[in-house]
């Protein structure tokens, strides 16, 4: 069974980041990742939405790392 989980492992956080960039960039529309500095100083109106995909990757971190350990 873990062998199983760390097979799935590196599929699972591939699967996480391009979920959560394709989520930044229909938000962001033209977002590059090197305009990913920028965004946090030119929109300072969007501040819900960017702690929204730090919780977002910090859920997936947690059910990738931490569940399958308990």
């Amino acid at each position: 069974m873990e062998s199983l989980i760390s097979i799935l492992l590196i599929p699972a956080l591939l699967l996480i980041a391009t979920a959560v960039f394709f989520i930044i960039k229909w938000l962001y529309y033209d977002l590059t990742i090197g305009q990913w500095l920028d965004l946090w100083k030119e929109k300072k109106d969007k501040k819900i939405s960017l702690k929204m995909m730090i919780f977002l990757i910090i859920l997936g971190i947690f059910i990738n790392f931490i569940l399958p350990r308990l």
